[in-house]
């Protein structure tokens, strides 16, 4: 019997099953409708990972791991993140990560050729679940894509990526079983890869066959060839069959409805465009922060000033998304070490994944079957990051890909004394993936939680409804299990703003997200909104001038900045918000003219004529009679709102025409009928109108019941500031705002 085909002992065939148990969990439905999967996943696969730690502290082998140095000067900076670091929960996320990176790289290190052999079927076993799970998934539930247990095509494609490739090179060189766990590995990832498609993982796969191929022995590399050839002729063809697909016309009848299924980003070639102009601002960030970078999994909160309009537009799909959709990370996990660590950390894991892809071309070289299969894996894996972040966001890729790495790094040799050193980084590893374990299993429990509200949707409305009160338990308990974590905090936020909570409340929930995300558009936007509301126009303003800074082109800011700009009363401002508004190529006449209406019916000439102006000049009235003429041309168009406040607007006018010419008697007429017409959309009436009804009274001498028109109304400054001079000077000289 040959090495290589010599049984490993039970203690490193254990040690092999227990690497892969944290990626092995994670192909177990555990993830099933968690919408933070990536937390959710790096807390599973921590837990998992403890026993391959224990195991290696007690196992006598000699670990020699080269290169690890330099994987642990960014697993530093990320132990001991900077002051700048203020996304908590995402910073323990990615240190979570690395945790079980470590643990899974060097229980891999420990391992001889036996136990890579085993890690290399079980990384194509693993390919087979969560491939086989995901096709189940479109089979009995289309609307899951084809996601699988991962909850996303792309994190999928990716984590079988590693199994489908060591399936390439186990067809070529076992038999039996494992053979055709390989075999299967490959076909799976080859059809699925092409008929979703997943580009950036079939090009590495493409890649890395080729790979395995060219670096092959000469004894090995016919057998070789004859699987990498299937397997890529598999993936060309189901791609080449998809594209025909598409291509085909469909009969009008049969075209499906709604948008078609999400699939991995870079399946058209705008997902390449997005990943271009991505990569192409983060040399800025990059300078900005050049030392010790972002800080660990902070790229999604630092990003947004940085990213480029025409990206932005390409990622929310012409504006099909209601809130910018974030970039969570880097596409490509080369850079992202960079960004997060700085030119300290992030030369170190850049040097650190060129010395694994050195010794992965060198094991394609190697005769050993376990070997030669971690380094296919690893060159796709590696090929894959430079669009991807398989390693430093996905659980699963990540922890299969560390576990090939340690298989390709490492070293060892059974003793029958390990020397100190040794025992110490077994020891130290398993001590700090256990210091991760609390907050791993707080991980889990804030994505079971929220799993919780795919049953309780959050209702859009101002009320305590059913739904309301259900999706009230599973964002508490989410928030308990983690405080600081954003998604939860905002999932309360619009929880609040259903149910009508307190103004306070919902701007403390909402400050709450921004203390952690400084540029989280829905936040800025539900925060500028909440304090326009109330009045309090300069604080607005200070929160939509910080959106404008993340998106400077949505169309929902450009409605709000133009409300703001009439709120205020400030002409010019509503001159700038229209052009604005012109300019992101925002044509919503119906909206304006309700603007402008409303503003009419608050007896605010000066900005609903100016709105007016804007959609058509034609409905701007020179005199009261023009606008009751108007009116009537409104009704009969069935535009009801607007046709009431030119009405209102016409009597408005005419109360001011009475007031010049001494006729106060008809003023008051007028005001009332004024105030009749806005009742009708504005509870009690124009406020601003019954401020000038009152003057008109207490100019006629009718003190008493002046006082009484406006004994409950408490105007603002703005509405006291914008009443004609001689309204504003007769109720102070009567007295009758009470001291106010």
């Amino acid at each position: 019997m040959s090495a290589a085909d010599a049984r490993p002992p039970l203690s490193e065939t254990l040690q092999a099953w227990l690497t892969l148990l944290p990626a092995g969990v994670l192909a177990l439905p555990v993830l099933r409708g968690d919408p933070t999967p990536e937390s959710s996943g790096a807390g599973w696969a921590a837990l998992a990972a403890l026993p391959a730690a224990a195991l290696l502290l007690v196992r006598r082998v000699e670990l020699s791991a080269r290169g690890l140095v330099l994987l642990l000067v960014p697993l530093a900076l990320a132990a001991f993140p900077s002051e700048r670091v203020r996304d908590t929960f995402e910073a323990d996320r990615a240190l979570t990560l690395l945790a079980t990176a470590l643990v899974c790289l060097l229980a891999a290190a420990s391992l001889g050729s036996g136990g890579r052999r085993v890690l290399a079927r079980g990384a194509a076993l693993l390919a087979v679940a969560w491939l086989a799970g995901a096709a189940l998934d479109q089979a009995l539930d289309a609307e899951r894509a084809w996601s699988g247990v991962l909850e996303n095509t792309g994190e999928t494609s990716e984590a079988a990526l590693l199994g489908a490739l060591a399936g390439v090179a186990l067809f070529g060189s076992e038999r039996g079983l494992a053979r055709a766990v390989g075999g299967t590995a490959a076909v799976l990832f080859a059809l699925y890869a092409g008929w979703l498609p997943v580009i950036a993982g079939a090009l590495a796969f493409l890649a890395s066959c080729a790979a395995l191929v060219a670096f092959a022995p000469r004894a090995a590399r016919r057998a070789r060839a004859r699987g990498a050839a299937l397997a890529a002729s598999l993936l060309v063809l189901s791609l080449a069959g998809r594209q025909i697909l598409e291509r085909a016309p469909v009969p009008s009848a049969l075209e499906p409805a709604g948008d078609p299924a999400v699939i991995d980003p870079l399946s058209s070639a705008g997902g390449f465009e997005v990943r271009r102009r991505i990569w192409s601002r983060v040399p800025a960030l990059v300078r900005d922060h050049a030392l010790l970078g972002v800080g660990p999994g902070q790229f999604e909160s630092a990003f947004p000033p940085y990213r480029d309009p025409a990206e932005l537009e390409l990622s929310m799909h012409g504006r099909r998304e209601p809130t910018p959709v974030d970039v969570e990370h880097a596409h490509n996990d080369w850079l992202e070490g960079l960004a997060e660590y700085g030119v300290v950390g992030g030369l170190a894991w850049i040097a650190f994944l060129a010395w694994v892809l050195w010794r992965a071309f060198a094991a394609l070289r190697s005769a050993e079957p376990g070997r030669a299969a971690l380094g296919a894996a690893a060159v796709g894996v590696s090929f894959n990051a430079l669009f991807n972040s398989p390693l430093l966001f996905n659980p699963a890729a990540s922890a299969l890909a560390f576990a090939v790495f340690g298989g390709l790094i490492g070293r060892s040799l059974p003793v029958a004394s390990r020397s100190a050193r040794s025992f110490v980084v077994a020891a130290v590893a398993l001590a700090f993936l256990a210091s991760r374990a609390p907050r791993a299993l707080d991980f889990v429990r804030h994505g079971a939680a929220l799993s919780r509200l795919a049953e309780a949707r959050i209702p859009r409305g101002g009320f305590e409804s059913l739904a309301a009160r259900k999706a009230a338990r599973p964002i508490e308990d989410a928030l308990r299990a983690c405080p600081d974590s954003v998604v939860a905090i905002v999932k309360r936020g619009e929880l609040a703003r259903a149910r009508g909570e307190s103004e306070a409340a919902q701007l403390e929930l909402w400050e709450r997200a921004l203390a952690r995300r400084p540029f989280l558009f829905g936040a800025l936007l539900a925060c500028g909104n909440l304090h326009a509301r109330a009045g309090r126009f300069a604080q607005a303003g200070g929160f939509y001038a910080a959106a404008l800074e993340v998106d400077a082109a949505h169309p929902d800011l450009g409605r709000n900045l133009l409300k703001l700009a009439v709120d205020e009363g400030s002409p010019d401002g509503v001159v700038r918000a229209l052009h604005n508004l012109e300019a992101i190529g925002v044509d919503d006449p119906p909206w304006i003219e309700s603007l402008a209406a409303e503003a009419l019916l608050e007896g605010r000439p000066h900005m609903g004529l100016a709105l007016l102006e804007r959609i058509d000049p034609e409905l701007l009235p020179r005199s009261g009679r023009e606008a009751w003429q108007i009116a009537g041309i409104l009704a009969s168009e069935d535009r009801q709102p607007l046709a009431d406040a030119m009405l209102a607007h016409a009597h408005l006018a005419w109360a001011r025409e009475h007031v010049e010419a001494g006729e106060i008697a008809d003023a008051v007429r007028s005001y009332r009928q004024c105030l009749r017409h806005s009742a009708r959309h504005l509870d009690g009436g124009a406020r601003r109108v019954r401020l000038e009804l009152a003057a008109a009274l207490a100019r006629e001498g009718r003190t008493e019941e002046a006082r009484m028109e406006i004994e409950t109304l408490v105007p603002s400054p703005l509405e006291l500031v914008e009443l004609p001079e001689w309204a504003g000077e007769k109720l102070l000289e009567a007295g009758v705002l009470g001291g106010r």
